[in-house]
Formats: C-alpha cells, sequence, structure tokens
C-alpha cells in the first residue's frame, strides 16, 4: 500500500471515528436532557399535588365551619326558616393563598399530559376558593354592620342572646338580615360544591400521575368526606 492510500485510510478512519463519537456524544447529551427533563417534570407533578392538597384542605375547613353542628339553636330540619347567619360565625384573618395558584409550567405539564380538563377544574377550584374568602369577608363586614345595630341582649343562653326589638328596629334590620342570610347560603353551598370538585380531581390525581410516570412516587390524596358530623345539621 503506498503512502498516499496509507494516509487516505488513516483520515477516513479518523474522520469516521469523528462521526461516531459526536453521535454518541449527541445521544448521550439527549438522555441526560431528557432524564432532567423527567426529573423536573416530576418534580412539577408533585407541585401540581400539592397544590390540590391545599386547596381542598382549605376548601373542607371552610366547609366543616359552615357544615358543622353549633351550639346554641339546632340547624337542621327542626324548624323551617331558621336563620343560619345567626349560628355560624364570621371568620377573622381568611387571606387568598397565591401559593394555591398553578404557575406556567404546572399548567404546562398538564397541557402536555393532555390533562386540560383537569387543569381547568383545578384552576376553577382555586378561583372558587378565593371567592369563597372574600364572600367571607363581606359576611364578616356585614355581622359587624347588623351587631352595632342591634341592641345589647337581654338574656344570655350559651352563646346565645336573645335581643328585645321595637318594631322600628327590626324593620331597619331585617333587610340586612335577610341579605346576610342570603350570603351565608350562598357560601355553604359554594363550599360543598368546592369539595365535592376537590374530591373529584384528588380520586383522578395519583393513577394519573402514575400512568404518565412510570415508577415514579405521587401522594395519593384521599377523598374529604361531605356529610357533616350529625344528620341534624343541615
Amino acid at each position: 500500500m503506498n503512502e498516499g492510500t496509507w494516509a487516505d485510510w488513516f483520515a477516513g478512519t479518523m474522520s469516521g471515528l469523528a462521526v461516531i463519537a459526536a453521535l454518541a456524544g449527541y445521544f448521550i447529551a439527549d438522555w441526560y436532557r431528557r432524564r432532567d427533563r423527567r426529573e423536573i417534570d416530576v418534580a412539577t407533578a408533585q407541585l401540581v399535588g400539592l397544590k390540590l392538597f391545599k386547596v381542598t384542605n382549605s376548601s373542607h375547613d371552610l366547609y366543616r365551619h359552615l357544615w358543622a353542628p353549633y351550639d346554641g339553636p339546632a340547624l337542621g330540619g327542626v324548624a323551617d326558616g331558621v336563620e343560619l347567619w345567626r349560628t355560624i360565625s364570621p371568620l377573622v384573618g381568611l387571606q387568598i393563598d397565591e401559593s394555591m395558584r398553578l404557575d406556567a409550567s404546572e399548567m404546562g405539564l398538564l397541557v402536555r399530559m393532555e390533562k386540560v380538563t383537569f387543569l381547568t377544574e383545578l384552576m376553577l377550584a382555586t378561583s372558587r376558593y378565593d371567592s369563597m374568602v372574600l364572600s367571607m369577608r363581606e359576611y364578616q363586614t356585614r355581622h359587624e354592620v347588623i351587631h352595632q345595630m342591634t341592641p345589647p341582649p337581654v338574656e344570655m343562653e350559651g352563646r346565645v342572646g336573645k335581643h328585645q326589638l321595637t318594631r322600628e328596629e327590626y324593620m331597619r334590620i331585617q333587610p340586612y338580615a335577610v341579605a346576610q342570610e342570603h350570603l351565608v347560603r350562598f357560601i355553604r353551598d359554594m363550599a360543598r360544591e368546592n369539595v365535592e370538585k376537590c374530591g373529584d380531581l384528588a380520586e383522578q390525581f395519583h393513577p394519573m400521575m402514575k400512568a404518565y410516570f412510570k415508577g415514579e412516587k405521587f401522594i395519593a390524596l384521599g377523598r374529604p368526606p361531605l356529610e357533616p358530623a350529625s344528620p341534624g345539621s343541615l
């Protein structure tokens, strides 16, 4: 083999090895990129579960406050026309929790997973909880207004005070009382709906993520109980 042939063979071999090395480097880099992408996606999915847990838990806490049994007048079925606002106290310090909101990466993951319905329902659940917080703030404000308009109680029975109102006082307070009753019943219905919706999402979350991320571990979220502790509660 002459010198030129040896040089050509060597140059060709080295070129081939360079191409192989380049391809190997590309596939290795691509494998690392896919591994890193998967790790990021798994962490993002875990955050989706955490935010679902937070909105579910917060909604259920509010639901329990609005639907649990109370000291004083019975709420459920004992007498028609029971005014719930007289027994359901306002909640002081309720805040909208911005950490419940999905960010762009979490929404993008659910879209790539083709779980747009899940994404929409979770966003609606978060917005619904925000509405409940704002409504409870309004409920507290109206409670304070009615309290200021009401004369001191003439008799106390536990935590329930009995007031003696003149007709003029009653007629002045009654529109506020009616509006307050409508508001608290609206919040109760919204709280019940949100716990139901969050329960649906909680049941979907674990199997959905396990199917998409095979071999990974995810928290199994339970469905909060909807029924009040007492059958006599409205």
